[in-house]
């Protein structure tokens, strides 16, 4: 076995001098830009307010803008508390807000601060996006007399009698007919119940069908995992039908392609002394994780060795228990 030599860090923390209030932990260089549509409104109007923000190749960290924070921004504008999930595309993080002018003053958007750590200048860095010029028209707001009219008065004509004794008049609740609408019981109606109905079942059908085929890398990790002991004792029961000269490296691949899955590791990098630190921190079981190594150890030696040892198929029993008994451990 080669070992490389070791390397050398020096780690070194971000200066707390310069540090700029919106900083939250960006290090490298990025860019933002902002744009909006449409730029003339009349006060209340929607407006869409796209972010873009880029330059580094890990855009994970990268957070909504504190719009709230921002002068001219949040005495201006009305902006929802609630914000859509941000977008990645093309090298930038896409963040888009509604957001409403409150006055006809407002004349812009003004610049978006984003402040990160350039590495390699050694300093703090805050860059802006571009303001965005609006035109923004006056509302006129509707009152209720504007609406009924200011200059309507009621109409006073005394009632006629109708000839024969009847009146052109009621006195009595018996004329008047109950109109009151329950929802309820409109839902409930036949026509109404397949209105509803149908589009509900579609909508649930094809939300159990997302879910079901939706396959993200967190539940894909989750799924591996739990597979993992599962899927090495299938190839661990296969090595007896295998070649003698195959067995000893099928064991040693099938141990290290269950650590690799249970503990979201690559297979293929793992050494013997890898496993049985993983195996030890995930059960506290040292015992199981020094005869797991000396296992991989033995077949690893028979495999490169000039006279290769046969293969005990004991030796494989033995891994199955210890298999089974560091994943019942490793889920507590």
């Amino acid at each position: 076995m080669v070992a490389s030599p070791s390397l050398t860090l020096t780690v070194l923390p971000l200066p707390e001098q310069g540090r700029p209030a919106q900083f939250y932990g960006l290090v490298g260089r990025y860019t933002i830009s902002a744009s909006a549509a449409p730029t003339k409104v009349n006060v209340g109007d929607p407006i869409t307010l796209t972010v873009k923000i880029g330059g580094g190749r890990y855009l994970k960290p990268i957070r909504w803008p504190d719009l709230e924070q921002i002068p001219g921004l949040a005495e201006n504008f009305k902006m929802p508390a609630q914000k859509a999930a941000p977008e990645t595309a093309d090298g930038f993080k896409i963040f888009t807000q509604t957001i409403r002018a409150n006055n006809d003053k407002v004349t812009g958007i003004p610049p978006i601060p984003l402040a990160y750590f350039d590495a390699d200048a050694g300093r703090y860095v805050v860059a802006k996006s571009d303001p965005i010029n609006l035109e923004v028209a006056p509302t006129t707001i509707l009152t209720n007399a504007d609406l009924e009219g200011r200059d309507i008065n009621p109409a006073a004509r005394e009632v006629e009698a109708i000839k024969k004794g009847l009146s052109a008049n009621y006195e009595s609740t018996a004329i008047l007919r109950n109109t009151t609408f329950s929802p309820l019981a409109a839902a409930l109606t036949p026509l109404c119940a397949v209105l509803w109905s149908v589009p509900l079942l579609g909508l649930t059908a094809s939300g159990a069908f997302k879910l079901l085929t939706s396959s993200s890398p967190e539940r894909a990790a989750q799924k591996r995992r739990r597979q993992a002991a599962a899927r090495a004792l299938r190839d661990i029961k296969k090595i007896a039908s295998e070649s003698p000269e195959r067995r000893h490296e099928s064991l040693v691949s099938a141990m290290k392609q269950y650590v690799g899955d249970r503990f979201d590791r690559l297979p293929g990098s793992l050494t013997a002394d890898d496993c049985r630190d993983l195996i030890l921190a995930a059960t506290g079981d040292a015992q199981a994780a020094e005869a797991y190594r000396d296992i991989v150890t033995a077949c690893e030696t028979s495999r490169y060795a000039s006279a290769r040892a046969p293969y005990d198929p004991r030796q494989s029993a033995r891994v199955i228990d210890l298999l089974r008994k560091i994943d019942k451990k490793a889920k507590r």
